[in-house]
């Protein structure tokens, strides 16, 4: 078309194949030769309606929504740009579909079949990044004798305030609580724990059948160096 080359036409196809399954393309023929494609448009998915065979459309028809809600609501009246959508004859859509083990007239995503993986991948990703906003990464712990419950809530504010947060990680910890220092403290250095080094032998295990899943090697998506 004109708006777009080749391979821009071509990556949005595949995203929408990636993402949900389907691939559409509008296929505008010419009028001559209505069978002989002379524009291809690629179109969203989650934005086309199917509407059902009718005398004006005998394949059917998809109306296409690009700038509201998919469904009747997608249809009313409004103000905003594209508010009626647009209908398309259904011989003039074709659709890259995957193929679904039961329903016959839609794909079947990466999305779908690896949901659960995804989930996963997603959580432990949201746990890393709230371990750095929000964690503590110290090499050492001091134990202070004779702190009561106002001394421990003195000493956990003063200690998230200085060194919470990834900008702090692997600072040294010096409190003055102002009080249970009378008492001898311990000193104990922290080391990596079984649990955490499982963490990233998790996190790759998930990432890799992540890429499996979408078809990508880790060497395309940029994750080993290239063989």
């Amino acid at each position: 078309n004109d708006r777009e080359s080749m391979g821009e036409f071509v990556a949005r196809v595949v995203l929408q194949n990636r993402l949900t399954g389907c691939g559409p393309v509008w296929s505008v023929g010419s009028k001559a030769n209505p069978e002989r494609p002379v524009q291809l448009w690629a179109l969203r998915t989650p934005f086309m309606t199917p509407i059902p065979p009718s005398t004006q459309y005998p394949q059917g028809s998809w109306r296409v929504n690009p700038y509201q809600a998919q469904g009747w609501i997608g249809s009313l009246p409004s103000g905003l740009m594209g508010a009626g959508g647009a209908v398309l004859p259904g011989e003039d859509v074709r659709r890259f579909l995957d193929p679904h083990p039961i329903i016959d007239y839609d794909g079947y995503s990466p999305l779908t079949a690896g949901a659960t993986q995804l989930d996963v991948f997603e959580s432990v990703e949201t746990s890393r990044k709230s371990s750095m906003d929000r964690g503590t990464n110290l090499d050492a712990v001091m134990v202070v004798p004779g702190v009561g419950p106002d001394g421990v809530s003195a000493l956990i504010k003063k200690f998230e305030a200085r060194h919470m947060g990834a900008d702090k990680s692997r600072r040294t910890a010096v409190i003055d609580p102002g009080i249970g220092m009378e008492g001898k403290f311990s000193l104990q250095t922290l080391n990596s724990t079984p649990r955490d080094m499982d963490y990233q032998t998790g996190w790759d295990q998930t990432l890799k059948f992540v890429l499996a899943l979408f078809g990508v090697p880790p060497t395309i998506a940029g994750l080993n160096e290239a063989g």
